[in-house]
């Protein structure tokens, strides 16, 4: 099963993170780093016993939660610990809690919540462990500071006679101020592992703040992300069911947000947003998922004519609607104002036999469609196929929505995935065995300076009850640019007449040999530069 993917940022961030997974895996990525997608509540409970200060009295209980912090601001954190501690009876002293080493390398904070005296409601304590298991995390402003000093010309550092050291970063000169106690306690880096998993704490039960979460579950392990949606909701694919996350929180996934959209044994394929709205695709149909919260988001049956035979095989494009295979070709849905009803036409009729298993007029026949994909790309719809003989697309028909017309070419390597890269304004690619591709690019005629090869071929024209005696051809091209450029007629698919086309639109009768056929096409194939506007025959 492929990877799916969402680009969002996590709450209270503004760094944005991918999101992904493919029914293995649940990962987020940040920059050049990979993590778990949200965190795992603890699974050891926490050791409570009496301190060495004063003024709580009473029975006390605690959970904890494991957190990711940027800077003093908590983006993530867990479920509380599985379990709460044995009840701690307290007679004018402090509480000690004692907890686990979190085992996840993104966890750099701990998060306490206890009773009241007596009580069963677990609400927040003031006090909380920055906690650094990664090679370098900042826990004081000093760490952040990354500039270079310098000595005299000869060397790159600087004397520190406090520390009796030789510094070329400016925070390690103040670094100093935090030795001893304090700094023994919050580490910077893996190597200074020495740190307390343990507070002390005296908080007045009055000072406690908020109510402890416990609906910060991760995602589910599904084949399918999609969103976030017009109010920030991103959504999971896991069999027949769709799982959804919290309003702009895409690492809270709580137990009860899901809906039975499809049947067991027609299970989704993909969701895309049309108007920011989700639509659920299973291989024979389309839901609406009708709704903006948890307590209301009900899926209706758009009664489409299919649905899509591929996670990649459906495309939300907007002013269009929703682009989809389905095995007897490529649909255009286009949803109703009042969400009841849709238009599905197929846009694809011209290469009907290619859905058959037939190659017809030089277009591959189509194996496999569980891999096709779908790509918008400058106004045109990329639709991408494996052939007979291959498991990932080579084949790739282009649809040209303003021109209502439609081209085919081949490619070399079989592409895995395709995408948009916006910033670069290009289209690309990546095969099967992980290399890039641009497939199209802005303003861009050549490949590396380099005459890019091309061809081209018409339908096969038929007769029923005679054979073809072609007498002439005709090419209304414009070759004076190309490095190469032939032109070829062609009986029962092989090659019958070759011409070689050099001129500017020189539309001359070129004669053809005798012989005859039932199929009659037409290839033009070259390199470099060229301007079809029509080929005829007699």
């Amino acid at each position: 099963m492929g990877w799916s993917a969402v680009l969002y940022s996590p709450y209270n961030s503004t760094t944005e993170s991918i999101f992904a997974l493919n029914g293995t895996y649940r990962k987020r990525i940040d920059g050049s780093e990979t993590w778990e997608w949200g965190i795992d509540a603890p699974t050891v409970r926490p050791i409570i016993v009496a301190g060495s200060s004063t003024g709580l009295t009473g029975d006390y209980d605690v959970k904890y939660t494991y957190c990711r912090k940027e800077r003093a601001t908590v983006v993530c954190e867990s479920n509380p610990s599985n379990g709460a501690s044995a009840v701690v009876a307290l007679a004018n002293e402090s509480l000690k809690v004692t907890v686990e080493e979190p085992p996840d390398g993104q966890i750099n904070a701990i998060r306490f919540y206890r009773t009241a005296a007596g009580g069963s409601t677990y609400s927040l304590d003031a006090y909380e462990l920055n906690y650094c298991n990664r090679d370098y995390s900042a826990c004081f402003d000093w760490e952040a500071d990354g500039g270079y000093i310098t000595g005299v010309a000869y060397r790159p550092t600087i004397e520190n006679t406090i520390d009796n050291t030789e510094d070329m970063y400016s925070w390690e000169i103040y670094r100093n101020q935090y030795a001893g106690t304090d700094y023994a306690t919050h580490p910077t880096s893996a190597a200074e592992s020495y740190i307390d998993l343990d507070i002390d704490t005296d908080t007045a039960d009055a000072s406690l703040g908020t109510t402890v979460a416990t609906d910060h579950n991760r995602p589910p392990i599904g084949s399918y992300v999609a969103g976030p949606s017009f109010n920030g909701t991103v959504f999971v694919i896991k069999d027949n069911k769709l799982y959804f996350s919290k309003t702009k929180q895409p690492e809270y996934f709580p137990a009860t947000y899901y809906v039975d959209v499809s049947s067991v044994q027609y299970g989704g394929q993909c969701v895309v947003l049309y108007d920011k709205q989700p639509y659920y695709l299973t291989k024979n149909k389309i839901f609406y998922i009708y709704g903006s919260s948890a307590t209301d988001f009900i899926p209706k049956d758009m009664a489409a004519k299919t649905g899509t035979q591929s996670q990649n095989g459906a495309l939300a494009v907007e002013g269009y609607g929703i682009f989809h295979v389905g095995s007897d070709g490529v649909y255009l849905f286009l949803p109703s104002t009042d969400y009841k009803y849709g238009k599905d036409e197929k846009i694809s009729s011209p290469f009907d036999p290619v859905f058959k298993g037939e190659s017809v007029g030089g277009v591959a026949a189509a194996g496999d469609l569980s891999t096709s994909w779908l790509c918008y790309w400058e106004n045109k719809v990329y639709f991408g196929y494996a052939g007979e003989n291959d498991t990932y697309p080579s084949n790739i028909i282009v649809y040209y929505m303003d021109e209502q017309r439609a081209s085919y070419f081949t490619r070399g390597e079989e592409i895995h995935a395709v995408g948009v890269d916006h910033y670069n304004n290009r289209m690309v690619a990546v095969d099967e065995n992980g290399y890039a591709w641009i497939i199209e690019h802005r303003n861009s005629t050549t490949d590396h300076n380099t005459a890019i090869t091309w061809e081209v071929e018409g339908k096969d024209f038929t007769l029923q009850t005679r054979r073809h005696f072609p007498r002439w051809a005709k090419y209304d091209v414009d070759a004076s640019s190309a490095d190469s450029a032939n032109g070829y007629v062609l009986l029962d698919g092989e090659i019958h007449q070759t011409h070689s086309l050099t001129a500017a639109r020189k539309t001359k009768r070129r004669l053809i040999t005798p012989g005859n056929g039932r199929r009659l096409s037409h290839r033009i194939s070259g390199s470099g530069p060229i301007e079809i506007r029509m080929v005829e025959s007699e």
